[in-house]
């Protein structure tokens, strides 16, 4: 059934998020390699061409075609233009998500970590900068003005 391309894109937009947010931006990007415009761009170009190839074929806007096709493993099966506009739709809707989240995380100013890399400062001097722990002892009583 057509119709789940929508969804698909939010629930793959979120595992992309979980990634990011599980093993840092930088261990991501390395092994996703992937540019989230261009795969915005070729969604749009997806679902704009299936849904005006209908009006160049004399029918309404979004018309559906489909066809039964058969292959020897998998048998007799129905393939509709519909499923190629939901792989359009899927694409365009991680592209904007993705798109929206970077530049979400650029605006508050995060800087791109990858997990257990310290800066070389915080290598050489372990506990450079932490506050000294005061005993119980050496800090004044709480109601000692009283």
């Amino acid at each position: 059934l057509p119709g789940g391309g929508f969804i698909a894109g939010l629930v793959t937009a979120v595992a992309l998020i979980l990634q990011y947010l599980a093993n840092g931006v930088v261990w991501t990007q390395q092994r996703l390699r992937l540019d989230y415009p261009p795969v915005n761009a070729l969604g749009l170009l997806i679902a704009t061409l299936t849904g005006l190839g209908s009006w160049f074929f004399g029918y309404p806007l979004l018309t559906s075609a489909f066809g039964y096709f058969s292959l020897p493993v998998v048998g007799k099966f129905e393939l509709a233009t519909a499923m190629v506009f939901d792989i359009g739709v899927y694409l365009t809707v991680v592209g904007v998500v993705m798109l929206i989240l970077f530049n979400l995380g650029k605006a508050s100013g995060a800087a791109p970590v990858a997990p257990g890399i310290l800066p070389p400062a915080t290598l050489a001097e372990p506990f450079a900068g932490a506050l000294p722990c005061a005993s119980p002892r050496a800090s004044p009583p709480m109601n000692e003005g009283r």
